[in-house]
């Protein structure tokens, strides 16, 4: 999100990094999607930006399109409260299979409440190993502490994602105001409301669809 600016569409905000983007055009979707990502590349020897907006597995509508645009590495940032189960789970399950689908998007994930974790055993949850070993995953950063969020973490980012509205939409606007509308929340309980392995399942669909999503956006980018 560097060089964040806010672009409306549709009573829907989207952001882009780059100080010429501007929106065109764009279709609202005819349901509130689950998530919404937003595809920004910058030829920076050409000054040129192309955004694409993929909604629900759908693309809305080329919103600017410029030639010879130049895709960069992106990153997907996850957020839970303590960095400690759901947020490392899906850093985890999402570069295992961006690596194997040789996609250019790398996944990090750090903490809205470090805090809350103080009791906390050990650098990552028992359940987050188990769910990993249960989904043949081999954790790159299993001995890695939880990490507290900074301002740069945003910065860095392309895609952020908290693992639930309810729980962290609260924890961005008191720590980190200025992005909080700009955060895609999914609705992942944590382990005080559900059973792990049904938490584990659900990050394990929703990293998927994600993944999938980038896939389909990078295959439309290919072909032009």
């Amino acid at each position: 999100m560097r060089n964040a600016k806010r672009i409306a569409v549709r009573n829907e905000h989207v952001f882009a990094s780059g100080q010429e983007t501007k929106a065109l055009s764009a279709i609202a979707p005819a349901r509130k999607p689950r998530f919404r990502l937003v595809f920004v590349l910058h030829n920076r020897a050409h000054r040129s930006t192309v955004i694409r907006s993929v909604c629900s597995g759908w693309f809305d509508k080329d919103l600017a399109i410029l030639d010879n645009a130049v895709m960069r590495n992106k990153r997907v940032l996850f957020l839970c409260t303590g960095n400690y189960y759901r947020s490392r789970l899906a850093e985890e399950l999402f570069n295992q299979r961006a690596r194997r689908l040789e996609l250019n998007w790398r996944a990090s994930s750090c903490a809205l409440a470090i805090e809350r974790g103080a009791d906390n055993n050990g650098p990552i949850s028992e359940f987050a190993m188990r769910a990993l070993s249960d989904l043949d995953v081999i954790p790159a950063h299993p001995f890695r502490f939880p990490i507290a969020c900074t301002v740069r973490d945003f910065e860095l980012a392309d895609l952020v994602i908290a693992m639930k509205e309810a729980e962290h939409r609260s924890l961005m606007k008191t720590k980190f105001n200025a992005w909080a509308e700009r955060v895609t929340y999914w609705h992942v309980h944590d382990l005080d409301v559900a059973d792990f392995a049904e938490t584990a399942k659900l990050i394990d669909v929703l990293v998927n669809e994600l993944i999938q999503l980038i896939q389909e956006a990078d295959d439309h980018l290919g072909r032009e």
